[in-house]
């Protein structure tokens, strides 16, 4: 639950229990191939942004989200930049077209070395100046 408590966006929150439950799978099998998965942008859509209506029994998108650009620039990269900075793991994205339609959306998890980084020297950082004051 701290994990996400950082995270500003809904949309990173909700990529991050994606990811989450992805690398749960994994760290089971052991399989690098289970962290590369691939949505459609209808069914990744309905995840991220959908709205159940229990009167018509249908999930509702927000018209502003039906146009690809405005989903990946408000979700797709909003999350991905949030969970780069921020998060023990990060994606990326690659996106699909069939035609000149984007259809679907392949992701690749990558464990944040960088943030793990910056907290062991943060920590290495706090122990130093424990010593010190001590």
């Amino acid at each position: 639950m701290g994990k996400i408590l950082r995270f500003n966006s809904q949309y990173t929150i909700r990529m991050y229990e994606i990811i989450e439950s992805k690398i749960n799978i994994y760290d089971k099998y052991k399989n690098r191939n289970l962290l590369k998965f691939e949505y459609s942008v209808s069914d990744f859509r309905e995840m991220m942004v959908g709205d159940y209506d229990y009167k018509t029994e249908q999930i509702n998108i927000p018209k502003s989200y039906n146009v690809f650009n405005n989903f990946k620039r408000k979700i797709l990269d909003i999350s991905y930049k949030e969970l780069k900075e921020k998060g023990d793991y990060y994606f990326e994205y690659k996106t699909i077209k069939t035609g000149r339609k984007v259809t679907d959306i392949r992701f690749e998890i990558h464990k944040n070395g960088e943030k793990i980084k910056q907290e062991i020297k943060d920590e290495l950082d706090r122990r130093a100046l424990g010593e010190m004051l001590s």
